[in-house]
């Protein structure tokens, strides 16, 4: 991402088309740009590539929306993105919130392996996210990591590093933190 551009834009649209025009309109501007959407419309296109018809008896692919917040933005990405594939017959999706320890995300990933499905997520935690991607890969599962691109884009392009926290730096506890802090004599 050139931080000499002019701007940085951030979107989300479902329509390829309308996305590679966006894309070669902030080309021409000299405005850096992220399609935080693409991972997710690639991997729902390689995990739906067949379906099984629902009268077959095999189990359908199942979504799994995992976020360390409450999961209601990653949800919705997941479920608009599903308008572009309505053939894939995904009818609701599980939504994993607040998703804090590695066990959990290992057993995501066991439970989307089994059902033959795919991971999407949002972490703020570069070494959650980072887990999440090696234990899918291992699996072979598909996944989409949705934030922490634009999280590395908005960091180059405001040259400051990002927290990785959920919910992002909370100045007022860290103040109360201090006043937990005690002094204490080692002789």
């Amino acid at each position: 991402y050139d931080v000499s551009s002019r701007g940085l834009v951030v979107y989300t649209m479902a329509s390829r088309e309308l996305g590679k025009d966006l894309a070669a309109t902030c080309a021409t501007q000299g405005i850096a740009c992220v399609n935080a959407l693409e991972p997710l419309l690639h991997a729902i296109d390689v995990c739906f590539a067949y379906v099984p018809p629902p009268d077959s008896g095999a189990p359908q692919p199942r979504i799994f929306v995992v976020s360390c917040g409450s999961g209601n933005c990653t949800f919705q990405l997941v479920k608009e993105a599903l308008g572009q594939f309505p053939e894939c017959g995904v009818q609701d999706v599980i939504v994993c919130p607040k998703v804090r320890s590695l066990e959990e995300i290992k057993l995501i990933v066991e439970k989307a392996e089994s059902a033959r499905g795919m991971v999407a997520f949002t972490f703020a935690s570069p070494g959650m996210s980072r887990f999440m991607r090696q234990q899918c890969e291992l699996a072979g599962i598909r996944y989409a990591d949705l934030f922490q691109p634009v999280l590395v884009a908005m960091e180059l392009y405001l040259n400051h590093p990002f927290f990785g926290v959920p919910g992002g730096l909370d100045l007022k506890a860290l103040a109360e933190a201090e006043l937990r802090w005690e002094s204490r004599r080692v002789s």
